[in-house]
């Protein structure tokens, strides 16, 4: 028998109301229409804010410089689990607490470590906005560390790395960042192991928030129902308890090794996992626009990119085969992957070779550079659908230094890039001697050149 539903609390109809207003926000686009202001706090903290007053809704998103990178050997995973506990109580509110006084303000908030920063994502509705950036300055200036906040989320860490090693996937990418940077912070796993999170404690989490987490390092993006002269004093308050300096690890610019190498890791399986790349170029890079077309036409453009043509519709070897450009603060990649039969991947890798070195010699053409660029172009909007999605972009083009008006200038970058700047990026960019291959499964007729590195 069918049980009726329960009635919605009051904050679940918030939630549903903010989830509403979002799908709003997606639809009216009003922030693509202003500019992008620089703020800074009469304390000095500077943020860019993209005002939007038409509906009641902010978001705000951080990057404080650290993450994995920052994990010290030994202790890898320190800055995932560090960021999985920011939220699991502060101040005087325990885990169970915090948790539902954002669910009573109907807002969201999250913290995440990747390889080079700490990222913060926050949201909330203009009505609750004093109380809930409250609840954020707690998690930011006094996350408690709580030994039953940080047990869970251990277990939590130690059930993904379980899950992860039965993906294919997920060992190629972590074998490939190890072959790639030997005795280097980005070939350490960035999750960490079985081993590492379980020798990690309360200590080791308060000493990464202390060194991590300070005001010198944020890049701030603000979008929504506010406006600047608001918005500086609030920077002040929110930041209040947040160290000033940083105290970070360097982390020394590398280029990917590995050029040329084959490395197989055998499993029994039926098909194979193939991550293959190579050194890239920096966001910084005046070449990285033509860049990001030569990448498209390559492998990025999903069904109408060269690599998918050969290696899927006429070689009829893989269902799917992409290429991306990743960038980090101390390196650059350009990384690809492709998952076929085991009596395919020698020709699969062969095929990805070939491409790569047609398009080094040759460049796309003009046809397939035209329709990158309206593809690039054109899809951009349809990435900041949400105000949180558009707060992240202003962190990243602050971070990446593209200034304060790349927004309006992103299109006209890649217009301009010309057939003749294609053809040369291209030729700088790619180069198939450079390629490292790592595969996961029992690949038939491919010989590895080098053994895969030892089990973590």
């Amino acid at each position: 028998m069918l049980r009726p539903l329960a009635r919605p609390t009051g904050a679940v109809l918030a939630l549903l109301w903010l989830a509403f207003l979002c799908l709003a926000a997606a639809a009216v686009a009003a922030p693509a229409r202003a500019a992008v202001e620089r703020v800074v706090s009469p304390g000095g903290i500077e943020a860019w804010l993209l005002s939007d007053r038409s509906l009641p809704i902010l978001a705000v998103s951080m990057s404080f410089r650290g993450g994995d990178a920052q994990d010290a050997p030994g202790k890898e995973g320190t800055a995932d689990l560090m960021a999985q506990v920011m939220t699991e109580g502060a101040g005087e509110l325990d885990a169970e607490a915090f948790r539902a006084r954002l669910e009573d303000l109907a807002t969201s908030l999250s913290v995440s470590a990747g390889r080079d920063s700490v990222e913060v994502s926050f949201r909330t509705l203009t009505r609750y906005r004093g109380d809930s950036l409250a609840l954020l300055r707690e998690a930011l200036a006094a996350p408690r560390f709580d030994a039953d906040a940080i047990d869970r989320a251990r277990e939590r860490q130690l059930s993904g790395l379980a899950r992860a090693q039965t993906s294919p996937g997920e060992i190629a990418r972590d074998v490939w960042w190890r072959v790639a940077f030997p005795n280097h912070a980005y070939g350490r796993p960035a999750a960490g192991t079985a081993a590492s999170v379980k020798a990690i404690g309360a200590d080791d989490l308060r000493a990464a928030w202390r060194a991590q987490v300070a005001r010198d390092t944020l890049k701030i993006g603000v979008v929504g129902d506010i406006d600047a002269a608001t918005l500086g004093p609030l920077l002040d308050a929110l930041l209040a308890g947040v160290p000033a300096k940083a105290a970070l690890r360097p982390v020394p610019d590398v280029v990917a090794a590995g050029a040329g190498d084959v490395v197989v890791v055998r499993r029994r399986q039926s098909q194979s996992v193939v991550v293959f790349g190579a050194p890239g170029l920096r966001r910084q890079d005046p070449d990285y626009e033509a860049a990001h077309l030569v990448n498209y036409v390559l492998g990025g453009g999903g069904f109408s990119a060269r690599l998918m043509r050969e290696v899927r519709e006429r070689g009829g070897l893989a269902y799917s085969v992409s290429t991306g450009l990743g960038t980090l603060e101390s390196t650059a990649i350009l990384q690809g992957n492709v998952a076929t039969a085991n009596g395919a991947v020698a020709q699969s890798i062969a095929l990805v070779r070939q491409e790569l070195g047609r398009m080094a010699a040759e460049g796309p053409t003009e046809d397939e550079l035209a329709d990158a660029k309206v593809a690039v172009v054109d899809s951009f909007p349809l990435n900041l659908d949400s105000t949180s999605r558009i707060a992240s972009f202003l962190v990243a083009i602050q971070r990446d230094g593209l200034g304060i008006d790349y927004m309006e200038k992103r299109a006209e970058r890649f217009r301009r890039v010309t057939p003749a700047e294609a053809r040369r990026v291209a030729a700088r960019l790619l180069d198939p001697t450079k390629l490292l291959f790592v595969v996961v499964g029992e690949p038939e007729s491919l010989n590895p050149t080098r053994p895969p590195p030892d089990p973590q």
